[in-house]
């Protein structure tokens, strides 16, 4: 009894063994996607331009390194593109790995529903990818050299990184750009970035490198990320200033920090909010609907070239309102273009109306973008609360 439970234990650890290295692929053997672009060509194809690290051993004691390869190839949509570029690619391409998917802007006014799908059907694309549409072509983005960094991936993220600190933009996830379309509305908003060409405003290089560049006068490629592009139903319909993009994140609550100015007679004055709390009503009477945005925001006083003696208490009420007036005014100009030029319900209005009165909205719900939308009534109350003043509590040049 014992010898036949013997032979069967030694049989399934035998079997273990010899299933260990089947359809195994080394390292040295991929090409690890980082960051994706989508251009549109003029014939109407689809270009694909991938960035990937290139792990190769070094020797036989020594750690695998990595290099940079950018590959780009050309199909008659997505999936034959990325097919083609396996003609020119000397590795396994993995997408696992991959963070950016940058979008041409020929591609995001036309063919932008192409380019969800596709990911959003990759396993290997994560959900947390940001996409950012590029104004011009991704291509052009891809070629730009990466300034501080190794590589321009890790560039690209870092400014993503920063985006919050000053609140001029926003950049969405793959997650966010297929929840909008599952939805039903296809409505959103995500950062703009443009490769430059201007005098240089960062530089590093060894000291060698420095030399033989002549930088006075010379115009180099430097990215930005500044502003948001606006989608209705999937196709992108304009931009967004970087005032503009602070006025959409006051009103969906996705601002995090960021200083305001108020201009006055005698000089001007920052605040830097470092708290914000954002509350959106909708009342309706009949079929007329407006919205109140509530702003509660908090923070510090970080400049000051007026004469104002903030330890007076009618003084520092005054500059709060001030700086309200400032913040109502970004959020009217953004909701200006988005809701009468553009006809986009980026704010999910909708959906808070649809909570608030479903029958209203069976009523008016298919009309929203193109009709109800663009006239509804839009109203602002802003508090802003000075907390803190720096060391000063008046400036020390009057």
């Amino acid at each position: 009894m014992k010898k036949p439970v013997a032979c069967i234990v030694i049989f399934m650890m035998m079997i273990m063994l010899l299933s260990g290295c089947w359809g195994k692929t080394e390292l040295n053997e991929i090409g690890i996607v980082t960051v994706t672009g989508v251009d549109l060509e003029p014939d109407g194809n689809i270009r694909i331009t991938v960035m990937s690290m290139q792990p190769e051993a070094s020797g036989v004691s020594a750690p695998v390194r990595s290099s940079t390869w950018i590959g780009t190839a050309v199909g008659k949509n997505l999936m034959d593109a990325s097919k083609n570029l396996r003609s020119i690619a000397m590795k396994h391409l993995n997408w696992i790995h991959n963070t950016i998917i940058i979008i041409g802007q020929d591609v995001a006014e036309r063919k932008m529903e192409e380019v969800i799908d596709f990911f959003s059907r990759n396993r290997e694309v994560r959900f947390s990818s940001y996409i950012l549409v590029a104004q011009g072509t991704a291509l052009d983005i891809l070629q730009t050299p990466a300034d501080i960094q190794n590589d321009l991936p890790k560039e690209i993220l870092g400014i993503i990184g920063n985006a919050p600190k000053w609140s001029k933009s926003y950049v969405a996830n793959a997650k966010e750009f297929m929840v909008s379309h599952a939805e039903g509305s296809g409505n959103y908003i995500t950062g703009k970035i443009a490769a430059v060409f201007e005098k240089r405003s960062t530089f590093s290089a060894p000291r060698q490198e420095y030399e033989k560049l002549v930088l006075r006068g010379t115009e180099l490629p430097i990215l930005h990320l500044e502003g948001c592009a606006v989608f209705k139903n999937g196709i992108m319909v304009g931009w967004l200033d970087p005032d503009e993009s602070r006025g959409y994140l006051w009103i969906t609550g996705k601002i995090k920090t960021g200083t305001i100015i108020t201009q006055m007679e005698e000089g001007n004055l920052s605040f830097e909010n470092n708290f914000i709390g954002t509350s959106v009503e909708v009342s309706t009477n009949g079929e007329e609907i407006s919205f109140l945005v509530k702003i509660d925001t908090r923070g510090t006083l970080v400049e000051q070239t007026t004469t104002h003696d903030l330890k007076q208490e009618d003084t520092m009420e005054q500059i709060e309102e001030e700086f309200s007036d400032e913040i109502k005014g970004e959020m009217e100009a953004a909701v200006k273009k988005i809701q009468k030029e553009y006809k986009a319900d980026v704010f999910n209005f909708g959906s808070l109306l649809h909570k608030k009165n479903p029958d209203l909205w069976k009523k008016l719900g298919k009309d929203w973008d193109e009709k109800v939308f663009p006239n509804v009534k839009i109203q602002y109350k802003v508090n802003v609360t000075i907390e803190r003043t720096g060391k000063l509590l008046k400036s020390i040049f009057r």
